[in-house]
């Protein structure tokens, strides 16, 4: 008993009452959030006020994930975040909305109340693994991290829906110039050589910026071709591998429709490779937002 009373002299009289009032243990310490996939290179990019964009393929699991790794790792250090999709600015309110929710079916529902989230052609844009990226960043949200989600084209009747984008992330870029920025979109807007793209809009406009093309190996992902939707195989011209950043200037061999191509510049200022991709069906349809869409047969 004497050797008892001699340890707990040792502790400080405030923290003694609190245990011997509570009877408790100390509380454990919260468990560790798992940001996923770390490539290495990536964390010099994900710093205060830049500005990366990420030229995807549109309906893979794997592209959402990597984009939610990517908002973990950097508002987990404390870095505010906006991230940028390739959808229209309308849905900016229900984005905020489900940020601040608590996730529930009724908060599932408004998110998917757009037309884009119930458009009868889903290319991709509004898959499940999107809705699931999305989800993560409410739980981000929930533990106090600044992240934010934005719709990157701010006019859907503009006449060029690539400056449209563009006029989108240079909003975001001067409403919150020490965020860091994560555009989402389709390979073909996120390249800088083509002055037409999103891309070389902002080029042109002087922002400082690092666009990765987001590449795989082959695997399948969700995609529409004329009037139907549906799984697709794709095998890619790239050896298989670990996830790896190559920040060499790649060029894209493909034509622009309208030919306008500035060849002073490389399409991207690198290659963010993410191995084997999986595809992704609709998170929702008009019909039944709870409902993965079906696509033709023949697509498949």
């Amino acid at each position: 008993m004497m050797q008892c009373t001699r340890g707990l002299k040792r502790i400080p009289p405030l923290l003694l009452l609190g245990v011997l009032a509570s009877g408790a243990s100390p509380r454990k310490p919260a468990p560790a959030i798992d940001c996923g996939t770390r490539i290495e290179g990536m964390e010099r990019l994900l710093q205060p006020g830049a500005l990366v964009l990420l030229g995807e393929l549109h309906g893979t699991k794997e592209i959402p994930r990597l984009m939610g790794d990517l908002v973990c790792q950097a508002a987990g250090r404390g870095v505010g975040v906006s991230v940028l999709l390739e959808l229209s600015a309308e849905n900016d309110p229900s984005f905020e909305a489900w940020l601040s929710s608590a996730g529930q079916e009724q908060d599932r529902q408004r998110l998917f109340s757009t037309r884009e989230w119930r458009s009868p052609y889903p290319d991709g844009r509004t898959s499940v693994a999107m809705f699931e990226m999305l989800d993560r960043l409410r739980v981000f949200r929930r533990l106090g991290w600044r992240v934010r989600v934005f719709g990157a084209s701010v006019d859907p009747r503009h006449e060029s829906r690539d400056e449209s984008m563009a006029l989108g992330v240079r909003r975001v870029r001067e409403e919150a110039p020490q965020d860091l920025i994560l555009v989402l979109a389709g390979n073909n807007h996120t390249r800088v050589d083509v002055r037409e793209s999103m891309g070389g809009h902002l080029r042109t406009w002087g922002l400082t910026m690092t666009s990765l093309n987001v590449t795989a190996s082959r695997g399948t992902l969700w995609t529409c071709r004329g009037p139907t939707c549906g799984e697709e195989s794709v095998e890619l011209n790239v050896p298989d591998g670990k996830p790896r950043l190559d920040l060499t200037p790649k060029a894209l061999h493909a034509k622009a429709n309208d030919g306008v191509l500035s060849w002073e510049h490389p399409a991207f200022h690198g290659s963010l490779f993410i191995g084997r991709i999986t595809a992704s069906p609709p998170a929702g349809t008009r019909a039944d937002p709870g409902t993965p869409a079906r696509g033709s047969e023949a697509t498949r």
